[in-house]
């Protein structure tokens, strides 16, 4: 990770701008008024302002203190709604009713008191399922968003169903196709823009979740005759400088460097990194050309998928190139201008779980020879030989050392997507098992830190995203046990050469709960991620002497 970046200059928070302009009558820069009536009060946990607690005196939120919520907390995370630049140039009577609901409903999980009120959720759902409710794609982009949501706050089966439907009324209308985003753009290219970012942004959710929750609506990453453009860089999509044409318009007030045209994905796997275009795509497609390598881990680890060594290697390969041929200026999540660049954020954080979930399964930190169901994928380690398990255990623990320097970065972690508690999840139960094979105290000092990382963000979080609290506890219990346990005085027997890469623990004292179960050292079953039959009980545990007759010998790195 690099040192020395200037740290990042915040935007100013709505409640922030709603204080300023109440103590010294200035003009905030939002287009929004403040009604004298509604007092901001803002909590503080840990030192970090946390969604604002309006007191309303029974008017209730304005619907554009809502879009601001949206715009501030939101959007750069998932940034496929109308930006904020081009509202001025629509008509009250131009925005359909469901985009008004969706921001409506996004915006109000940012208001302690407004995300209890059912009514936005309520208004949204007759929007979306009403007998005349519009199939078009503004619904399409609602349901996208909605099921990000659903997620975030642990509701999988609602989630899932959303995507569903989002997706098969994207295959229905076309939206795969490069020319739907011109035929429906009525005459302007941010419009277009617009339908493409929905487009990747459906497929990037939907291999998220088919890699969290095992469940995949249909292979998005082959779907035949998808060839849509990629998103533009997002201060073209910003300040809706975008163009049809493959040479983007950049206004001369604009001191970036030139934009990133749209291009397609069949254009990044022609793209000679022989080349000296530094521009050649935008962050938005390193995002979802690091997803597509989540894409082919799920076909990996399809049971009628016969593996083998070269197709492991070609997925690492391209893994590896994908972080060795990125620009300059993408390289860390933090743009020249010090802000954080979020399209960026997640593609590192998306292309570093995808090496987790690759090598994992292969590494010491798992069972050999038997099916691995985790928090990420549902993987299968046959054909992989154990002299290798260093390498890949190596390998492993890297990309998770690199998950959670992500969370060094200066910025507020409730403007991250919600889905990073799940990415968290995944680097955490990988330093869990780390620490219980850890030889050394500053080995296992290392990990605890990088522990602390992953659990202090969950923390400012949890507030926010009931799937965080719920990961959080799981966590937190997993690694107290950890961290009382060790060599012989953690009560688990240590592999050696010619001994079993498995540990058991033996200390009658340990809740069932938190256990070492028949796949990991120090297993955690994270809520609705792992099945109940993963989890055993220490009085189910087989005799350690007995299994290690059966487990392949294995040596540690």
């Amino acid at each position: 990770m690099q040192r020395g970046h200037r740290p990042a200059k915040k935007r100013q928070r709505p409640e922030e701008a709603a204080e300023k302009s109440e103590t010294n009558g200035s003009n905030i820069s939002s287009p929004s008024e403040y009604p004298p009536q509604v007092l901001y009060e803002t909590r503080i946990t840990n030192g970090v302002p946390s969604p604002v607690s309006i007191v309303d005196n029974g008017m209730g939120l304005s619907r554009e203190r809502l879009r601001e919520l949206y715009y501030y907390y939101f959007h750069d995370a998932h940034p496929i709604m109308i930006p904020r630049a081009f509202f001025p140039r629509l008509s009250a009577n131009a925005i359909p009713p469901v985009v008004d609901a969706i921001l409506d409903y996004v915006g109000s999980q940012y208001d302690v008191k407004a995300k209890k009120d059912p009514k936005y959720l309520s208004n949204l759902q007759m929007c979306l399922y009403a007998q005349d409710a519009r199939q078009d794609a503004y619904t399409v982009q609602a349901l996208t968003l909605l099921g990000i949501v659903y997620r975030a706050q642990d509701q999988n089966d609602p989630a899932c169903s959303a995507f569903a439907s989002a997706i098969d009324l994207a295959l229905r209308l076309g939206m795969h196709r490069a020319d739907f985003a011109q035929l429906h753009d009525g005459g302007d290219p941010v419009i277009g823009e617009m339908w493409r970012r929905v487009w990747w942004e459906l497929y990037v959710n939907e291999l998220l979740l088919a890699a969290f929750r095992h469940e995949t609506f249909s292979n998005v990453s082959n779907i035949e005759g998808m060839d849509v453009e990629m998103p533009w860089e997002e201060i073209n999509y910003r300040n809706c400088t975008v163009s049809n044409l493959y040479k983007p318009r950049c206004p001369p007030q604009l001191t970036f460097a030139q934009p990133t045209p749209s291009r397609s994905l069949q254009d990044y796997d022609q793209y000679t990194f022989f080349d000296d275009d530094e521009n050649a795509f935008s962050s938005f497609a390193y995002r979802v050309i690091a997803a597509r390598q989540i894409g082919r881990l799920l076909a990996l680890n399809q049971p009628f998928c016969p593996e083998s060594n070269e197709i492991v290697n070609s997925i690492d390969i391209a893994l590896n190139n994908w972080m060795l041929h990125l620009p300059e200026q993408k390289q860390t999540p933090l743009g020249k201008d010090g802000k954080m660049d979020e399209m960026m954020f997640q593609a590192h954080m998306m292309a570093n779980a995808a090496s987790i979930c690759l090598h994992r399964p292969r590494s010491d930190l798992v069972f050999t020879d038997v099916q691995d169901s985790n928090n990420c994928l549902e993987s299968r380690s046959f054909g992989v030989p154990a002299t290798k398990f260093s390498v890949h255990t190596v390998k492993c623990t890297t990309a998770a050392d690199k998950i959670a320097e992500l969370i060094t970065y200066p910025g507020d972690s409730l403007q991250h997507t919600p889905l990073f508690t799940c990415m968290l999840t995944l680097s955490a139960v990988v330093h869990l098992s780390a620490y219980v094979l850890a030889h050394d105290m500053n080995a296992r000092a290392s990990i605890r830190e990088r522990l602390a990382l992953s659990v202090g963000s969950l923390k400012v979080i949890k507030g926010q995203w009931i799937l965080a609290g719920s990961v959080l506890q799981q966590i937190k219990g997993a690694a107290r046990q950890a961290m009382t346990m060790g060599g012989s005085t953690m009560g688990i027997d240590r592999p050696t050469s010619g001994s079993s890469d498995r540990a058991y623990s033996t200390d009658s004292n340990i809740s069932d709960q938190w256990v070492v179960t028949n796949h990991d050292p120090l297993f955690v079953r994270i809520p609705e991620l792992l099945p109940t039959s993963e989890i055993m009980p220490l009085s189910a545990m087989p005799d350690p002497a007995t299994m290690q007759k059966l487990v392949p010998s294995a040596q540690y790195a």
